[in-house]
């Protein structure tokens, strides 16, 4: 089970913000997977290009897909902070998350593939989706720590401003490749499932970058509270992408290629976005209640365990998704997810499975 990284560096800086912010991004993860506002319209439906999007759908679309960007980019952060002065960080560091990841592939395997014995194992899509499951996070997770530790490599040849420098640029050619997806999917050939899948790193790429860059603001102090003037621009900023992107979207490539009419995590609102709300919890300075640190040590495991309960529940209540209309079944089911993820969580971690 992975724990929620620990925010201590060289310098015992702990970034109290950040336990709220893993909270939160756990029940949109599950919020998101419950349908917790009801069922969406144009993110599934691919004849609904001329349809306006419902409240659900811009809540899913605009709010809740923001929870695994989050959690990347916080966990890239901590990295990044506790590498400074722990050269053996790097190794061990991937080490344990190429096991978690091994060990969840095996059981999503068993529970999602009907065992290992069924799946190709050697199918990059089967690899880096977690064998179709949110363990894709995991395996981004790894490819994003490498290219971490390769920017860090990079940068003891570089003076700061060039290393900075090379981070906006590596930051704007990894939006590049986010905003031409398409197209470039139609240049690869086979290749294009890459950049179109939900479950591909690619999605993910800019986070790295926005990391380094904030921490070099971070460590200078000028942003330990972000500006209300850059709040106001990247507030705008997202409104006009967002906007844009739900009149020229949703594009039916990515209903043939996830099941959903907009791709959840490769729109540009998303990135943004991701970006101002990591932002303002960056900000938080006052120390998070013991309660809330210790649900957010178990966030993760929530993140990874909820959706095994949600696909198990229909054959215990197999009613449960027909009466997902009421608002308050969805609650009652929100909570109990959510609480029995925890409880699992609580366990496992406690006879250290993994």
């Amino acid at each position: 089970m992975i724990p929620a990284i620990n925010a201590t560096s060289y310098d015992s800086k702990y970034f109290y913000g950040f336990d709220y912010l893993r909270i939160i991004s756990c029940f949109f993860i599950v919020g998101w997977h419950l349908k917790l506002f009801g069922w969406d319209n144009i993110l599934i439906n691919p004849e609904s290009h001329a349809t306006i999007p419902t409240f659900a759908d811009v809540i899913y679309a605009n709010l809740f897909l923001m929870a695994v960007p989050l959690f990347l980019l916080i966990s890239i952060f901590l990295f990044i902070h506790n590498r400074k002065n722990k050269p053996d960080y790097f190794k061990k560091r991937i080490f344990y998350l190429i096991i978690v990841y091994l060990f969840w592939t095996v059981i999503y395997s068993i529970i999602y593939q009907n065992g290992l014995k069924t799946v190709n194992i050697l199918n990059p899509a089967y690899i880096m989706s977690g064998a179709g499951s949110v363990g894709y996070f995991l395996f981004s997770l790894i490819v994003l720590v490498v290219l971490t530790e390769l920017l860090i490599d990079i940068r003891k040849y570089l003076s700061e401003n060039q290393f900075v420098v090379l981070n906006i640029f590596l930051f704007c050619f990894s939006l590049f490749l986010l905003i031409f997806r398409i197209p470039l999917s139609n240049m690869t050939g086979y290749l294009g499932i890459y950049f179109l899948s939900l479950w591909s790193p690619i999605n993910f790429l800019p986070y790295p970058f926005i990391a380094f860059i904030i921490m070099n603001f971070f460590e200078k102090d000028k942003l330990v509270k972000i500006p209300w003037k850059l709040f106001a621009i990247l507030t705008f900023i997202i409104i006009v992408i967002s906007a844009t992107e739900w009149y020229v979207l949703p594009d039916k490539v990515h209903y043939l290629i996830d099941g959903m009419s907009i791709t959840p995590y490769a729109r540009l609102s998303i990135v943004v976005s991701s970006i101002l709300v990591f932002l303002l919890f960056l900000g938080i300075t006052n120390e998070s209640p013991r309660i809330i640190k210790k649900f957010s040590e178990l966030t993760m495991g929530i993140f990874l365990i909820h959706s095994i309960i949600i696909f198990k529940l229909p054959e215990i209540w197999p009613e449960l998704y027909m009466n997902l209309t009421n608002m308050n079944q969805i609650a009652i089911t929100f909570i109990f997810v959510v609480s029995a993820s925890a409880i699992v969580t609580y366990c496992i971690k406690k006879v250290g499975i993994v």
